[in-house]
């Protein structure tokens, strides 16, 4: 499994070393969510969603799963979007 070379949501002012972190990271967060589905002080479901978000931004196929989620939850969505803005804005990012 390869980055997908023509990735319209890769983020071209990115370096090659913060790509290779965040492959890492989101990798090490799926991983990790394996095992929180086996053990039960680890949050697995967390783990896993923010292990396919790092990776949808270098994946294509990690997209593709979070657009899926985003159709078929859009409540959750919209309540997680407005808990960012607001996030945001105590934070005074725009």
């Amino acid at each position: 499994m390869t980055p997908v070379q023509e990735n319209p949501f890769t983020r071209p002012e990115r370096t090659r070393i913060q790509r290779a972190v965040a492959i890492v990271a989101g990798w090490i967060c799926l991983l990790l969510a394996v095992a929180g589905w086996i053990l039960p002080f680890v949050p697995g479901w967390v783990l896993f969603v923010a292990g396919l978000l790092i990776l949808s931004s270098e994946y294509l196929w990690a997209h593709k799963l979070v657009e899926k989620a985003r159709k078929r939850f859009p409540t959750l969505v919209r309540a997680l979007d407005r808990k960012l803005a607001r996030a945001q804005n105590r934070v005074g990012i725009l």
